[in-house]
Order: structure tokens, then sequence, then C-alpha cells
């Protein structure tokens, strides 16, 4: 699949970009505190104490409350992301299999598209098993079971 193609909900590589991204802040607001001078050092470090005082930042949190907005932004694209793949690929098995990996699937008038499970070694409905891969680590339980 392509970068900006939708793709299954991936909440694990949601994590790993919010540390990063933390960790990049944290690297950020270290080198442009480190090209301060002394005397700039300490006015930066006074104004940051005045706004804390005056409740217009707060030291302890604000890094956080920015992660967490960027962090929520990223679910709701992935959401988005997920949503758009199941849309797209829903009752077009063919589509899927063409797009994003082969996949051996049958179709019947009275019971619709049927995709052969290697895993379950039997026959299933597509289109619940196409929710079940694209929403898989939400429903997954503690021992990676859907």
């Amino acid at each position: 699949m392509k970068g900006n193609e939708p793709k299954p909900l991936d909440l694990e590589g949601i994590k790993k970009e919010t540390l990063d991204k933390f960790e990049r802040l944290e690297d950020l607001k270290k080198i442009e505190y480190e090209k301060l001078t002394h005397s700039e050092k300490w006015d930066y470090l006074a104004n940051l104490i005045k706004k804390h005082r005056s409740g217009e930042v707060n030291l302890f949190t604000s890094s956080y409350e920015m992660i967490i907005e960027l962090t929520t932004e990223e679910i709701k694209q992935r959401i988005k992301s997920a949503c758009e793949f199941y849309l797209r690929y829903k009752d077009n098995p063919e589509l899927f299999s063409k797009n994003v990996f082969k996949i051996k699937w049958e179709f019947y008038s009275d019971i619709g598209h049927l995709i052969w499970n290697t895993d379950k070694n039997r026959w299933e409905n597509y289109n619940e098993w196409l929710f079940r891969l694209t929403f898989k680590s939400v429903l997954e339980d503690e021992d990676g079971k859907a």
C-alpha cells in the first residue's frame, strides 16, 4: 500500500510515533535552550516562572498537553484512514486481492462474498473478515486473538 492510502488501524504504530514525537519535542526544547546565552537562559527561565505563576503556562504539563493533542489528532486520522480502508474494500474482494494482498474468494448470490481463511482453514464472510482485519489492533484481546 502507498503512503497516503487508507490503512487498517494500528495502535502500536500510534504509540511508537507518539513516543518518537515526544522525544523530538524534548530534543528540540533542549537544542533551543542550549543556543541561548547565559543571560538569555536566565531571562527565559524567569519568563517561564512568571507565566507559570500567572497560570498562563503549567511548567509540568504543557509539553504533555501538546503531546496529548498531537496524539489525539493522530488517532483521529488513523481511525479515519481505517474506515476509508474498510469502505474501499467492503464488498470488493477482487480489488482487495489486487491492491493489498492476494486472497482466495468466491461469490454466491444467496450468501455474498466468502474468503478462504487460511488461519482457520475454512470459508467465512468476506466483509466480517475485512472488518476484523481493519480493526484488529482494537479487537484483539491480551492474547492477540480477535
